[in-house]
């Protein structure tokens, strides 16, 4: 519920009060009643399943916008009905206005200032880097970099960090992708004494990186 509120304020507030009103003074008419109890059972339906589920995200609470606009509509028609027509245009436009104003504003000077946003133009260019250089030879993902694999533009599962290793030592040209700090792999190759080359890195302040190792076939034809 604060999901809810906070990303889609501030019609998450109607909407919240319509579901009061719907429980409280039901519509006298039977087909906008059926429709009234259809809506919030749908709301809160929906709501109890995302609540109840451990894999919480606000942007999983988008489909539930378009029941909660309906209900947020209808209790904003009701005040602005009591509103004369040049105060209801004023307000309305202003609030139009506002609104393109803040999400101008948020899309381009916070966002792009966000971890996300700049773990993003990171990976984008790491990855375009590699595709430049090595973007015929086959790779294993043994890292759970999913913006990697979208820039890369491909949809391949992780490898555990014995197979991403065993394929570093054997013949065949290869590239690995894991994360920066992977002490499993990293075991697992000085183990096996494999030559591996780092094709492509990127690190932030935190630790959080991806790197694309090759072993020696594979630099060698990057090399050419």
């Amino acid at each position: 519920p604060l999901y809810y509120l906070s990303r889609f304020a501030p019609a998450s507030v109607f909407t919240f009060l319509a579901l009061w009103t719907v429980a409280r003074s039901p519509s006298p008419d039977p087909e906008t009643r059926r429709f009234e109890r259809f809506l919030f059972c749908a709301f809160l339906g929906a709501m109890a399943i995302f609540c109840a589920s451990p894999h919480q995200r606000p942007d999983l609470l988008t489909p539930l916008w378009v029941v909660g606009a309906i209900l947020a509509g209808r209790e904003l028609a009701k005040l602005v009905a009591t509103w004369r027509r040049p105060v209801a245009n004023l307000a309305l436009g202003a609030g139009a206005a506002l609104a393109l104003a803040g999400a101008l504003a948020l899309q381009h000077t916070v966002a792009p200032t966000t971890t996300p946003a700049i773990r993003a133009r990171a990976i984008a260019a790491l990855a375009h880097d590699v595709n430049a250089r090595a973007g015929s030879l086959p790779m294993l993902h043994a890292g759970d970099h999913a913006s990697l694999r979208f820039f890369l533009g491909v949809m391949e599962h992780n490898v555990e960090p014995s197979v991403a290793a065993d394929a570093l030592a054997g013949p065949a040209p290869i590239l690995v992708a894991a994360d920066t700090d992977d002490p499993e792999l990293d075991r697992l190759l000085h183990e096996r004494r494999v030559n591996i080359v780092t094709v492509a890195q990127w690190q932030d302040d935190s630790g959080w990186g991806v790197r694309v190792l090759a072993n020696l076939p594979a630099a060698r034809q990057i090399g050419r």
